[in-house]
């Protein structure tokens, strides 16, 4: 099997509160969508408390956390990828 595009848990809505909107994706607009979605969901749903030097994540990342990546680095710098401002890599979940 091939890994999962992990953008995928960011552009399905689970009907839980803290998952992304419904939205209709097509062949044509699949990439564009699926970044601007996980972009949308980084920026909104990941709180960062820098006095604490913690982040707080989602259900989604930890029910789908291998989807995401094995280490907290790893899940780290995916998220950074589409967020605005960067999460140091000293904080922690």
């Amino acid at each position: 099997m091939r890994r999962c595009d992990p953008r995928i848990h960011f552009a399905l809505n689970c009907g839980a509160r803290s998952c992304p909107q419904i939205a209709i994706y097509s062949s044509t607009n699949l990439e564009k969508a699926l970044n601007m979605a996980t972009t949308s969901y980084c920026n909104s749903e990941i709180n960062v408390l820098p006095e604490n030097m913690e982040v707080h994540l989602s259900k989604l990342f930890l029910w789908y956390r291998n989807d995401f990546g094995r280490t907290e680095i790893v899940v780290l710098r995916l998220i950074n990828i589409f967020r605005n401002v960067i999460i140091n890599y000293f904080f922690s979940f």
